[in-house]
């Protein structure tokens, strides 16, 4: 099943990236680790609090801002869990800010550690490519954006694995919505 799902996927990064890179899903990084800024900017740590009867820390977000608060860098959230007993916090999301603009791969995981989604920013093609995965690790679904209109394939997973649907866009117009069975097409994209 694992070698099906790891094929699956990369059919869809293949579609959407043109890349294919079946090495396994990895988990999410459970120590917490300081994020490293580049020249020029501070590393900036916010701290988010329980309110109520105890301040208890429930998150932190790590970022590197220039000195006019500009976005640069690396960035992590990091929020308590309580399946994770070693520091109390587990990982959410990271990514990484170019002059304040979302670059690169960023990432976010389920509570269990599996990931939940991987967002690719190829900012000079005005392309993002969204992959998500149910929290059992297996994909949930796989399109991407062209010039902030859906562009290319749209793929939808069911929970166990099995194929929900695929519709093709062409710059933010539904083209062709190729589903494996005319009767499918239960998730409301």
């Amino acid at each position: 099943m694992r070698l099906f799902r790891c094929a699956t996927l990369c059919v869809a990064m293949t579609v959407l990236l043109g890349v294919a890179s079946c090495s396994g899903v990895p988990r999410r990084p459970i120590v917490p680790k300081p994020v490293n800024c580049p020249d020029g900017t501070t590393r900036v740590e916010r701290v988010f609090r329980n309110e109520q009867a105890t301040p208890e820390i429930v998150g932190i977000n790590e970022s590197c801002e220039r000195s006019d608060g500009t976005l640069h860098g690396p960035t992590a959230d990091w929020h308590t869990s309580e399946e994770i007993e070693y520091s109390g916090l587990r990982l959410v999301y990271q990514g990484q800010y170019d002059d304040g603009q979302e670059v690169g791969v960023w990432r976010a995981w389920h509570p269990n550690g599996e990931k939940k989604s991987e967002n690719h920013y190829l900012r000079e093609f005005e392309i993002v490519a969204h992959l998500f995965w149910y929290p059992n690790g297996r994909p949930r679904a796989a399109y991407q954006y062209w010039q902030r209109k859906r562009h290319g394939s749209e793929i939808y997973w069911e929970e166990s694995g099995e194929l929900d649907s695929v519709r093709v866009f062409d710059r933010g117009r539904l083209v062709h919505p190729a589903n494996p069975d005319p009767g499918m097409h239960r998730h409301s994209h």
